[in-house]
């Protein structure tokens, strides 16, 4: 529904319903001279408009077709609107009912009366214009109906009593305190105690039996270990591990009278990868017969661990002023002497 148009002391105003303007009229805003717009004419509220009757819809059930008709006549489709100009303009009034939550609508507060202008608007100074609201209710964002959304209540702080203000000491607390202050004395101890370096000076024997026994051998070793070989050499037919043999014993120093290590077994497509071999060394015994022994051990096990040859036997002959006389070397011993895996004294102690 649209608003209602009324005049009242030459002002015009619109009245947002029926309900407001009951509303203004029980109020005193609105007196017996003040009029209403009905579409066609100017009728006053005191000889039974439409703002004062029982029911707003009496005026329709009062008009005939033919006063519709003549007012449908008056309209002509396509017709653009009239410009009117700046003065004609009236605002449009704010709601003047406030419905807040809690509360009803007749029982709503009314904002005060505004004095008007009057000497600007030439309005006798005895004479007070009804109230115009023109501006929306104060917390009104479109100035309608005021929405009162619940909002929640604030915590209330709990008053402090005696147990707060003295912190309550657990027993449990107690112990598990001292529980942990045991273990990190007791772990800080033990480090102590391991990292601590026995009590007293060691004795001679001590010092004796906790020095590791020095070598006698070892500077034999480094110096045939000093000794540049080179690389294995190929053993494809018979004969070349003998010659291979015999050239690496003598670079290392050895007086050799004969080698003989004849290849037993093959391998491969072309049958040129030994298997097995056996070795028989005879030289003349140089002053140093470990250093000699030792050579002959190092150039064999060299072949062995190369070529995974399965030796056996290993037979080492010496020449002396009075005679000959033979040992047996083990080539396990020997591949791993050949491997620095095994110290000179090891290879040849049980020889």
């Amino acid at each position: 529904m649209g608003s209602i148009r009324i005049r009242t002391d030459g002002v015009e105003l619109d009245v947002a319903d029926e309900h407001a303007l009951a509303q203004m009229v029980a109020d005193g805003f609105l007196g017996p001279q003040s009029e209403r717009w009905d579409g066609q004419s100017w009728r006053t509220l005191a000889s039974g408009g439409r703002g004062m009757a029982d029911d707003p819809w009496s005026a329709w059930n009062d008009a005939d077709e033919s006063s519709a008709e003549a007012a449908l006549s008056t309209m002509v489709r396509g017709d653009e609107p009239p410009e009117l100009p700046v003065g004609a303009v009236v605002p449009m009034p704010q709601p003047i009912v406030v419905v807040q939550r809690g509360v009803a609508p007749a029982a709503a507060a009314l904002p005060p009366p505004r004095t008007p202008n009057l000497a600007a608007r030439g309005t006798p100074a005895e004479e007070t214009p009804p109230f115009l609201p023109t501006s929306r209710p104060e917390g009104s964002a479109a100035g309608g109906l005021l929405i009162d959304f619940p909002r929640r209540a604030a915590p209330t702080p709990r008053p402090k009593d005696a147990h707060d203000a003295v912190p309550v000491l657990r027993p449990w607390r107690v112990f598990g305190m001292i529980a942990a202050m045991l273990l990190v004395v007791g772990g800080a101890w033990g480090v102590t105690e391991m990292t601590r370096p026995p009590s007293g000076a060691p004795g001679k024997a001590a010092l004796a039996k906790q020095s590791p026994a020095i070598d006698p051998l070892s500077a034999v070793e480094a110096g045939l270990r000093a000794v540049s070989l080179g690389g294995v050499r190929p053993v494809r037919k018979p004969g070349d591990l003998d010659d291979a043999l015999s050239v690496e014993l003598q670079k290392l120093g050895v007086d050799v009278v004969s080698v003989r290590a004849p290849v037993t077994a093959w391998r491969g497509r072309k049958d040129d990868d030994p298997t097995t071999a056996q070795v028989h060394v005879v030289f003349r015994a140089s002053a140093d017969l470990n250093r000699d022994l030792g050579a002959i051990a190092l150039s064999v096990g060299r072949y062995k661990l190369h070529y995974q040859l399965t030796i056996e036997p290993f037979e080492v002959i010496m020449e002396r002023a009075e005679g000959r006389s033979a040992t047996m070397l083990d080539p396990a011993r020997a591949e791993r002497f050949a491997q620095g895996r095994l110290s000179l004294s090891e290879t040849i102690a049980a020889e």
